[in-house]
């Protein structure tokens, strides 16, 4: 058995950058390599959404209107489950606590 990450994207939450050092300071605190955060290198917050996105088993589309780049470059395939927002849930919610529960099942 392995763990899988689920992630739910969500539009921007916030303008500001998180700093030029961003990178530099991750790199000195955790066994990665710089290759592996090339991702996250504009250090913004939609940084954050495409690396979170790009190293998920499964991206949950949390919301309406989410970058193009997020949802034209992640497609479900061989490692990679990508379930698209439905407005459905803002009036019942246990369709996506089953929709977790099943994933957490896989």
């Amino acid at each position: 058995m392995h763990s899988k990450s689920i992630y739910t994207a969500q539009k921007p939450q916030f303008p500001e950058s998180l700093g030029e050092d961003f990178i530099k300071m991750v790199m000195s605190s955790a066994a990665l390599k710089e290759k592996d955060l090339e991702p996250y290198n504009k250090a913004d917050n939609e940084a954050l959404v495409y690396g979170a996105s790009k190293y998920a088993d499964v991206i949950i589309h949390g919301e309406e209107g989410l970058s193009p780049e997020i949802m034209t470059e992640f497609k479900s395939g061989k490692g990679k489950k990508v379930i698209p927002y439905s407005p459905d849930w803002m009036e019942n919610i246990d369709p996506l606590f089953e929709l977790y529960q099943n994933l957490s099942q896989d």
